[in-house]
């Protein structure tokens, strides 16, 4: 498994800066380490997210909470969980429109953390069983 690292996410906020808007920079480094390493906890031994899809949903949920950048923190929140999918062969199977109203509505506290995470587990997918489903389709 591949968890996003300080410097990947930094570049990515970096582009979606230069892209849309706003003002660059980090707010907090403890609240930004802290939102990086939540997909990674454990307790007694167990992973606190157990699968890519909740661990995904743990990187929009802790850094849109966090709020450790100066601004674009929705916009990392959703790149990061994006991201985090991908490098892990999955995808998330949502309309641009549904992802924006998730994230927004995780940025008003109208979603808690277990519904974030449902969210995404319904709506990822292991690129391998993408493409399975795909042929029983057809």
């Amino acid at each position: 498994m591949e968890y996003l690292d300080i410097q990947h996410v930094l570049a990515m906020h970096e582009v979606l800066i230069e892209k849309y808007g706003g003002l660059h920079g980090v707010r907090d480094n403890g609240l930004l380490d802290s939102a990086l390493s939540q997909p990674q906890q454990s307790a007694f031994g167990e992973d606190i997210f157990t699968d890519i899809p909740s661990k995904a949903a743990a990187y929009a949920y802790y850094l849109s909470e966090n709020q450790p950048f100066l601004d674009g923190n929705k916009r990392i929140a959703t790149a990061a969980s994006v991201t985090f999918l991908r490098l892990n062969d999955y995808d998330l199977n949502a309309l641009e429109k549904d992802v924006y109203d998730i994230i927004m509505d995780l940025a008003n506290k109208h979603l808690t953390r277990e519904s974030l995470v449902k969210w995404f587990q319904k709506n990822s997918a292991k690129k391998d069983e993408e493409r399975a489903n795909a042929r029983k389709i057809s």
